[in-house]
């Protein structure tokens, strides 16, 4: 079986010893420390990442965690979702630059309902892909590209702002 839920969820399972050792734990977000990966990983659990926020569809990044030195692995996007990570000026980062990781594709939700400042703050459109209109979401997680196409979060306690 597995079990969805944000490291804070996981920590305070850790911490009162309940966690079944058969469990396939699924971190779900940012604030994954080391000292956690090593105790989900230490019983001979699967240990994956997710992220994703709602107006993004919830899960559209997973990674497998196989080591401690592997827990910021994010992964590689879910079928129908692009991802971008952008530096301070809109531009795409280079393989291990930190930027701010922007969801696309048609999980996006395109806005929010009576919210106009809002949304065009947190959607933006995506000058680097081929549909036209097509709009990303800032998700204020900072990441980086790795060498083998995967992503990885660059800072378990910081977002971009």
């Amino acid at each position: 079986s597995a079990m969805i839920a944000p490291p804070r969820i996981w920590q305070q399972m850790a911490n009162a010893k309940s966690i079944p050792n058969n469990l396939k734990a699924i971190v779900h977000g940012v604030g994954l420390a080391n000292a956690l990966t090593e105790q989900l990983l230490g019983d001979s659990r699967t240990v994956r990442r997710t992220i994703g926020c709602p107006e993004t569809g919830f899960f559209n990044v997973v990674g497998i965690v196989e080591s401690v030195q592997d827990s910021a692995n994010i992964g590689r996007p879910q079928p129908n979702t692009i991802l971008r990570v952008l530096d301070e000026r809109a531009q795409p980062c280079p393989i291990g630059a930190q930027g701010e990781l922007l969801i696309g594709g048609k999980c996006v939700s395109g806005r929010y309902v009576d919210a106009a400042l809002l949304s065009s703050q947190r959607f933006v459109l995506d000058q680097f892909g081929n549909a036209p209109g097509a709009q990303l979401f800032r998700t204020g997680i900072a990441c980086a590209w790795r060498a083998n196409g995967t992503i990885r979060v660059v800072d378990e306690n910081k977002t971009t702002p």
